[in-house]
Order: structure tokens, then C-alpha cells, then sequence
């Protein structure tokens, strides 16, 4: 996200390492004659054991590249596999060459429970130009493996350095024996570490005169398991470690925002040439830009975001204002130009903003770094609302989830004098109100003639971030699969209901996170009757469409945390016919909630009415909060699934 800044720190620590290195990934090797290893997790519980993953980080100084600051990094893991999972899950072994010059050397075994050790032919690597996205990488294949082997790795890459900001997870689902940290690095670096989740501390080793040297003990570290509804990546125990000081040219705070947001704000305004002027205003007058600051800026990020693809492998060309409009591509920065270019023609205050995904870690205001900063998002104070400049299914007011609930970076344009600059301040991100991301259900429904089905009337509505996934999408899905995207949102049952007709409204791009998406249809649904002699068995909680149990089999480790604040208003009347009687309609009350200084913070509460023969049930389910602590866990249980027992209602209807 801003490679930019680490680049110019690689080009600025350049200079002459005035001492004959030596190398920490020479001096380290596995062992020559490997054994297998006994510990007390040799059972039948420890499936996958991590016996010892070790990492070493290596700048220094290379005369072949200028003197310029390069990295090596080594990478060791011995993992002892006890199931046929665990051999599949570690049958491979995948090298990143992000940043990586070149592979400097790659080895792996497999220790047999006899003592048998087979090695690793270095000719089978393999090469993946771009793995799930993320890039060039290196595999190689492990055979040989059986139950209660031990796969062991070696491996180190020459790399392009990255030290203002990196984050290390030690922590799995698996437990680990001995993980351990080394960080290498020129006299002249200071470097400053953080250990989160109770990992043990990064300490300096002083006992080396010519390098600085930085190590975390070899750690035990127990298995961490998922947890529904936790943020479970974001509390494995991890390392963040950058570069605080340059003592040879005196440069403290080397990684700071202060200096980050300078930067950004650097490289997110180029000087506009006059064509790049002219065309601003060119396209300012062709979207007809009058109105309110909120109408100019829907209107600009409604054009842009459906016009303009965003290419990261584009080049500087790309920055240029005509070359985007005229081509209809750029890259992210090209991206940001533009959105800016046309909010200062406009006169519309702006801040630029830089959080980090809070499932993976909450942006941290102390330990500054800039793996914090990674993604861009605008915010308006007039407006106090964000706008997610790319993300092409948000508009104006919302940004996704995962980025909200947290803090950033606020970069605002400020003068000294004839410069303009960026002052960068730590605000915080809230997250949007439950009443702002809402899923409502509206069902009429009636006994079919012949009382073998019930006929149904649906409406449901999404607002929001409840409606993000599809609002923005839905006049791109092909005609014939919209029918069937709407089948799997308004029918009861997949199997054996009916869709009789389908509408959408409020798709158009005007509407997109203004107007709540409304889909409707005709359900002839044959799941929620059933005769039982003269009586009919009528399964009402059924109709708001299946809802997922959840069940805590072991003992909750980590605190709660929905994605989103959200709410649900299900409305459900239903004409029962002349002759019968409702046997049992109270079962249908229900108030499950957890409160704090008594107001409700979640809740399921369903009520009803009666008026002859017309049923009306009400259904409220509302999440006001994120994040819920560890002791609440058992109410958040009880209110979740409250609506699975909601499915479990069935009404009588008696033959009077």
C-alpha cells in the first residue's frame, strides 16, 4: 500500500558498511544427523507439532548494489505430523520472491520414525508467477512423509529490505516447542520491537561488538484454536518490529506517522500540469457539479468508480489526469489524484486516511508502524462521513467492516509558507449504527386453497453494509442468475418451495448505499405445512428462513466480535382460515437480550397479536456492539441463537 516509503528509506540508509561482514544464515544450519524428537505432546491430541520454527533477519550493506541496504532472510521449520491431515497440510513448502532478488539456498528432509531421512532434490522447484494473488512464489514438493515423520525445512532469500513496519505471527492452531527471532543489522540501525498477546520480548544481545543484534528466546507456545465470531488472527501471539534511528546521520524517529504522513502527502500530490487542469475541469462541467458538497461527491466517486479500473502494475504514465479519463485506467495512485483533483476544484475539505484491517491488528497509536498503513479511504469533516475511494461496491458514508472500529492515520493538507504539506494526527474510525445496517423481512402469508402449502408475499430489505455484498453487483449478475440470487434470499427453504415471481428495486447506481435494496416475490412454500388429522401443524419459524446454531463444545478463550453493528425487523402476518384456532400462539413470545447499565446492547424478542384471524408477529434482532468482552460470551450465545429457536415454533390451528 505505500511501498513508496519504504523505497525511499532503502535509498536513503545507502553507504559504506566500513567492516567485512559476516553473515548469521552461514553460520546457521539444522543438524547433521537428525533425530526424531520426544516431547510430552506426542500423543494422539497433538496431531501437528511445530518442533521448531526459527526466523533470522539480515540487513546489511552490498557493495554489488551501491552499498544500498538489502536483507537476508532465513527461515527454519521442523513440524512432526501425527495425522493424514497434517501430512497434507505441510506437503508443500511455498517460498515467497516478494522483494526477493534471488534464492540464495533451499533445502528440506523428511525423519522417518525409524531414523530414515530422506532429502530434497533441489531440482524440483518450482515456480508460481502469482499464488492466490499474492505474488511470485517458489514450492517445492515433501514425499516420503508417513504418520509420526518429521518434515523439516531450511531456507534463505537476498531481498530488497523491508524494516518500517513487519508483523510475524508465531502463533497457530497447532502448538509450537520452540519458536525463536533474530535480527541482524549495521552498528549505525537502531531498531524497536513490540511482542503482542504474550509473546516474549525482542531483547539486544550485546555480546556481538560489530553488529547490533536482537534476539527472542526460544518461546513455548500453545496451540490457539478459531472461535466463532472472534478475531482470532489479530490475537495470535506476534512480533512488529522497524527502524527507529540511523545514528550516522542523526535520524531519529526514522519510522514515525509524522514522517509517513509528509510522505504520502507527497506522492499523492504531484504537481497538476495545465492539461491535467483542464481536463478536471472539463469533467467537473460534464457531471454538472452543483449542489451540495454530499451531491458533488457522490456524483464524483459514482463517476470515477464506474469509469475508471484500478490496475496496481501501471506505471507513472498512469498518473496523469487525461491518459486516466482518456483510457479509463490507472493505478491506486493515479486513483487518489484524480478523486483529489476534483474535490479541491470543488473547494470539498478532505482528509486523507490510512488504517489497517482489525482482524488481522488494531492500529496501534504507540508503536508507530507502517504496517498500520494499509489502506486508503477519504474522510470529509464537513460531512463527518468516509468515503472508500477503492472499493467499487461502497459509496459515500461507509467504508468495509474491517477497517472500521479502529484508529488511522488522518492526514490533513496544511501550509508553511508558500509549501503545502501533510500534518498527520491518530483519530479514531467508528463503526456504523446497528440501525444503519439493517435486514428486514416482510411476509404476508396465507393457506393455499387446498391447504397444502402456504402462499407467501416477501419483501426484504437491506440497508448498508447489509446490503454491500449485492446492491452495488446486482445489475452486473447476468439476468437469468439474478432470479436465482433472489430465490436464495426470499425462499424459506431451497428444496421445496416455489419461486412464483421476483422484482428488484432501488439497483441503480443513484441508489447504491442510499436507498435501501428491496427484493420481493411470490413463494409458494411446500416445507411450512403439514396436516395432522383435522389440524393443521403450521412451522412459522421456519418462514424467516433457516439461521445457524452456535455451539461452544470447549471452553471460550477469546472475547467476542461481530463484523458489523446490525439489526433485523421480520414482520409476519398470517391469515389462518375461518374455522380454526391458534392453539398455542404464545410459544411465539420470546426476550432474550444482554444489557450493560440497562440498555440493551443485543437482544431477539418476538411478539405477536391476534385480530380474529389475522396473526401479526414481531421479531427484533439487533448487535449495537462490535466487540463484547470474554465473560459475555454465554449471553451473546443466548441471543445468537435465539432465532435457531425460533425456528424450532410450530403453531397448532385447530378444527374448532
Amino acid at each position: 500500500m505505500i511501498k513508496h516509503l519504504g523505497f525511499c528509506l532503502f535509498m536513503l540508509l545507502g553507504m559504506s558498511s566500513g567492516f567485512a561482514q559476516a553473515f548469521a544464515h552461514t553460520e546457521y544450519d539444522w543438524a547433521e544427523k537428525p533425530a526424531i524428537t520426544k516431547t510430552d505432546r506426542d500423543s494422539s491430541e497433538a496431531l501437528e507439532v511445530v518442533l521448531k520454527e526459527k526466523m533470522i533477519v539480515e540487513f546489511y550493506y552490498d557493495p554489488g548494489f551501491n552499498n544500498a541496504l538489502l536483507e537476508y532472510f532465513t527461515w527454519h521449520k521442523k513440524i512432526k505430523v501425527n495425522s493424514s491431515n497434517a501430512i497434507q497440510r505441510n506437503n508443500k513448502v511455498y517460498i515467497s520472491m516478494n522483494r526477493a532478488i534471488e534464492l540464495i539456498d533451499a533445502k528440506a528432509r523428511v525423519i522417518k520414525p525409524n531414523g530414515e531421512v530422506t532429502e530434497f532434490n533441489k531440482e524440483n522447484i518450482k515456480d508460481v508467477s502469482d499464488l492466490e494473488a499474492q505474488g511470485a512464489y517458489k514450492f517445492f514438493a515433501i514425499e516420503g512423509a508417513e504418520l509420526g515423520s518429521e518434515i523439516e525445512f531450511l531456507y534463505t532469500t537476498k531481498r530488497i529490505p523491508s524494516y518500517s513496519g513487519r508483523r510475524i505471527s508465531f502463533q497457530k492452531d497447532v502448538p509450537v516447542e520452540a519458536a525463536g527471532f533474530e535480527l541482524y543489522a549495521p552498528k549505525n540501525l537502531r531498531f524497536g520491537f513490540k511482542s503482542y498477546n504474550g509473546l516474549t520480548e525482542v531483547l539486544p544481545d550485546t555480546t556481538d561488538k560489530k553488529r547490533m543484534v536482537y534476539k527472542m528466546a526460544d518461546t513455548r507456545i500453545e496451540a490457539l484454536d478459531e472461535e466463532k465470531y472472534a478475531p482470532y488472527q489479530r490475537s495470535l501471539m506476534r512480533l512488529e518490529f522497524k527502524l527507529d534511528e540511523n545514528v550516522s546521520t542523526s535520524s531519529n524517529a526514522v519510522t514515525s506517522y509524522a514522517k509517513a504522513a509528509q510522505s504520502i502527502y507527497q506522492n499523492l500530490h504531484p504537481k497538476l500540469s495545465k492539461s491535467d487542469l483542464k481536463r478536471v475541469k472539463k469533467l467537473s462541467k460534464e457531471l454538472k457539479l452543483n449542489g451540495s458538497e454530499e451531491e458533488k461527491v457522490r456524483k464524483i466517486e459514482s463517476y470515477i468508480k464506474r469509469n475508471i479500473a484500478v490496475y496496481e502494475s501501471l506505471g507513472e504514465d498512469y498518473l496523469e489526469i487525461p491518459r486516466i479519463l482518456d483510457d479509463k485506467i490507472t493505478n491506486q495512485n493515479g486513483l487518489m489524484t484524480l478523486f483529489m483533483a476534483m474535490f479541491k476544484e470543488h473547494n470539498i475539505k478532505y482528509k486523507v486516511v490510512l488504517t489497517c484491517d482489525r482482524n488481522e491488528a488494531l492500529f496501534d497509536k504507540d508503536f508507530e508502524s507502517y504496517a498500520n498503513l494499509q489502506e486508503y479511504f477519504f474522510y470529509f469533516p464537513d460531512m463527518d462521513k468516509f468515503l472508500a475511494p477503492g472499493e467499487e461496491l461502497f459509496r459515500l458514508g461507509f467504508v468495509p467492516a474491517e477497517y472500521s472500529n479502529n484508529y488511522g492515520l488522518f492526514i490533513e493538507e496544511v501550509s508553511i509558507g508558500d509549501l503545502q504539506t501533510g500534518l498527520g494526527s491518530v483519530e479514531y474510525i467508528p463503526a456504523s449504527e446497528y440501525l444503519e445496517n439493517q435486514d428486514n423481512l416482510t411476509l404476508k402469508m396465507k393457506m393455499s386453497d387446498d391447504k397444502t402449502s402456504i402462499e407467501m408475499d416477501v419483501t426484504r430489505e437491506m440497508t448498508g453494509l447489509s446490503a454491500s455484498f449485492l446492491q452495488g453487483a446486482f445489475k452486473l449478475i447476468p439476468e437469468e442468475s439474478q432470479r436465482e440470487v433472489g430465490e436464495s434470499l426470499l425462499k424459506a427453504s431451497e428444496g421445496e418451495d416455489e419461486m412464483l415471481s421476483f422484482s428488484a428495486e432501488n439497483i441503480d447506481e443513484e441508489d447504491i448505499m442510499v436507498n435501501p435494496m428491496i427484493l420481493s416475490g411470490k413463494v409458494k412454500a411446500n416445507s411450512l405445512l403439514e396436516k395432522a388429522g383435522p389440524n393443521y401443524i403450521f412451522k412459522i419459524g421456519l418462514s424467516i428462513g433457516s439461521q445457524v446454531e452456535m455451539y461452544q463444545e470447549k471452553k471460550r478463550v477469546l472475547p467476542i466480535e461481530n463484523s458489523y453493528n446490525h439489526m433485523y425487523d421480520r414482520r409476519l402476518e398470517f391469515e389462518f382460515p375461518e374455522g380454526y384456532t391458534i392453539k398455542n400462539p404464545k410459544d411465539l413470545n420470546m426476550d432474550i437480550f444482554y444489557e450493560v447499565d440497562g440498555e440493551r446492547r443485543m437482544t431477539f424478542t418476538s411478539t405477536y397479536t391476534l385480530e380474529g384471524n389475522l396473526l401479526k408477529v414481531k421479531v427484533i434482532e439487533y448487535y449495537r456492539d462490535i466487540s463484547y468482552p470474554l465473560e459475555t460470551h454465554a449471553n451473546f450465545i443466548k441471543v445468537i441463537n435465539a432465532a435457531a429457536d425460533f425456528n424450532k415454533i410450530v403453531l397448532v390451528l385447530e378444527k374448532e
